[in-house]
């Protein structure tokens, strides 16, 4: 599967767990120390939008494999175990928000970057990328997207676990 429809696959489950979540229950926080859904998807669009821009933006000759920092960062958002802390600049403002306007506002940026990232030269840096591992490959950045995804999704459906057995309770 390429990583196009990777993204896209992943983007889709997102949404439609997302989408799951009764109006109800989507603002509400479903255990202690956690987002809301609401809030979850708040920050996973800030960064979206964020990644999106500086994708768009100037790129430069890797000169290295461009998937070579893709195991790390699997093995970092896929390590379910470990809690990992959002920068500030992402994080949620608020507390409540619109499932509506998030999902569309999903369903739009996400769009965008599967375009970008089908008509960019994704072996180039992405210069204004930079995380933990150091400079992206515009390649790495989709990866990236996805993994942050697919953690965020595990997120979402422990919350809806959580919120069912609070309302059952």
């Amino acid at each position: 599967m390429t990583h196009i429809h990777q993204l896209q696959n992943i983007t889709d489950e997102f949404i439609e767990t997302l989408s799951s979540f009764p109006d109800t229950e989507f603002n509400q926080v479903p255990y202690e120390g956690s987002w809301t859904p609401a809030q979850l998807a708040r920050h996973v669009l800030k960064s979206d939008r964020a990644i999106l821009r500086a994708f768009e933006g100037p790129g430069a000759p890797a000169g290295r494999d461009p998937l070579a920092l893709k195991p790390k960062m699997e093995s970092r958002f896929l390590d379910f175990s470990k809690k990992l802390d959002a920068p500030d600049f992402i994080k949620p403002e608020g507390s409540t928000y619109s499932k509506e306007e998030l999902l569309e506002e999903l369903r739009t940026v996400r769009q965008k970057f599967r375009n970008a990232a089908e008509t960019i030269d994704l072996e180039q840096l992405c210069l204004q990328v930079e995380n933990y591992l150091g400079p992206l490959t515009r390649m790495e950045v989709v990866y990236f997207v996805i993994f942050h995804t697919m953690r965020h999704l595990h997120q979402l459906r422990n919350m809806r676990h959580a919120l069912g057995r609070m309302k059952s309770a």
